[in-house]
């Protein structure tokens, strides 16, 4: 390579890791980067990995807890636990591949950069997925396979999927039967880490539709950063969804064919994934695995990061000519994908109501900060989301009493379908046991407890 062109390549890395790190510095926080912070604030390291109440493991919070006792500054937050393992990943992958054009796409990806950004465990996947996958690949030691792997399902379970089929690989590839052990620690370790109760926790986050022939390609063009919507996916157009399929399914036959690894590390965890989430909503309803099988879909943009990351990484034509062509289609996309999610405020921040007489519901939606919070913010959003949360467990599990609160209750509208019964059961005990004000509106109902005689 000229020295021309790999000042090329590296001027256009520091560019792409500045707007990785720009959005961390002026994004305002939101709602899942609050529980994050609720959740590393007020559980202990023992209470986070073995008993913590969120459909998530503690792992990522756990490092998050360690960090807060040093500052409480969002921009070095986000940097320090989620952007820096991001750049990280990219710095491994051009290490094993000594490719600047797969660098390129990881990097500029607007999904990715969305997801490494915030105050989650999506950057800290990627760093672990390039990693295990690694590990698995390249036949290193049962020990080093087993451990890791463990490691990287208590930060997240977006990783389980991906594992077991990293594990198959080493089975039939390597020839590595112990790997099957592998699968049964992290199946093991599973029920260990949340037990019986995590059907409950499931289910609380149980909003995603399930994969069907017009929703799947939007979700993956999201995770390729060639679309915005990446909260829960609508459906596309018929003539869109054909297109789709007609392009993509002879492309990762094509890819699967010819590359093993793609087709252990992409294609059988996305078919996976797709049909454990078509499954999950149909059998937790019946005969007895409504008893453990929550009722909940998978299939979810940012649950498939580590699938897609390795999509990049064992799918990228080796052609430079058509690595440059194919880099700058996608950037064609990505411009715009990339200011709709990170430069706008595609998330509403969640920013405090200032008012300590209003109880909100769902309680979620007292997990409120500014951008800039002390530890006396999180004691006081501490407070209030648990008087929340007591008086709506109140309602639902003694509907015939009306539970006493000084506070005016302000419900929120939720916009999810799948949260159409929970809003309506709520709405009704509310109705009953409440006075509903005049100055509501279409996102809110505001109501004045007890009722007035």
């Amino acid at each position: 390579m000229s020295k021309l062109k790999k000042a090329i390549f590296v001027v256009t890395i520091l560019f792409g890791i500045a707007i990785n790190i720009y959005p961390a510095l002026t994004q305002p926080i939101w709602l899942d980067e609050v529980y994050s912070v609720y959740f590393a604030h007020n559980f202990s390291a023992s209470q986070l990995l073995f008993h913590l109440d969120d459909v998530h493991p503690g792992g990522y919070y756990l490092l998050l807890k360690i960090i807060l006792y040093l500052t409480t500054n969002l921009f070095l937050l986000r940097l320090i636990t989620s952007v820096l393992p991001f750049l990280l990943a990219c710095f491994l992958v051009y290490r094993q591949q000594r490719s600047y054009y797969l660098v390129l796409f990881l990097l500029f990806n607007p999904f990715f950069i969305h997801s490494s950004w915030q105050l989650r465990m999506y950057g800290l996947c990627i760093l672990l997925t390039v990693y295990v996958s690694n590990l698995f690949f390249s036949q290193a030691s049962f020990i080093k396979k087993a451990s890791l792997s463990l490691a990287s399902t208590l930060v997240s379970f977006n990783l389980i999927i991906p594992i077991i089929c990293l594990a198959f690989y080493d089975v039939f590839i390597h020839r590595q039967k112990k790997s099957l052990l592998i699968i049964v620690f992290i199946i093991f370790s599973f029920f260990i880490i949340k037990g019986p109760n995590y059907k409950t926790y499931a289910e609380k986050a149980a909003w995603i539709n399930p994969p069907s022939f017009s929703n799947i390609p939007s979700v993956i063009s999201t995770t390729l950063g060639m679309d915005i919507d990446t909260q829960n996916v609508v459906p596309y157009q018929l003539g869109y969804s054909l297109l789709f399929f007609t392009i993509f399914l002879p492309f990762i036959y094509h890819l699967s064919r010819s590359n093993p690894k793609f087709a252990f590390g992409f294609t059988l965890p996305l078919f996976l994934t797709i049909t454990v989430s078509i499954l999950f909503p149909i059998i937790s309803q019946r005969h007895l695995f409504y008893l453990f099988i929550p009722k909940i879909s998978l299939f979810l943009p940012r649950y498939l990061i580590p699938i897609f990351i390795i999509f990049f990484i064992q799918g990228f034509n080796r052609h430079q000519k058509t690595k440059a062509i194919l880099l700058i289609f996608f950037c064609f996309f990505w411009i715009r994908t990339y200011y709709l999610i990170n430069h706008r405020h595609y998330y509403s921040p969640a920013s405090p109501i200032n008012s300590t007489s209003t109880l909100i519901l769902p309680p979620w939606e007292n997990l409120r900060l500014s951008s800039s919070f002390t530890p006396d913010d999180l004691s006081s959003l501490t407070t209030s989301y648990h008087q929340a949360r007591d008086y709506e467990t109140a309602i639902i599990s003694q509907p015939s009493i009306c539970p006493t609160t000084s506070h005016t209750i302000t419900y929120l509208n939720q916009p999810f379908n799948s949260m159409t019964a929970y809003q309506q059961q709520i709405l009704t005990y509310l109705g009953k046991c409440c006075q509903l004000s005049s100055s509501t509106s279409p996102e809110s109902t505001i109501w004045k407890c007890p009722k007035s005689p």
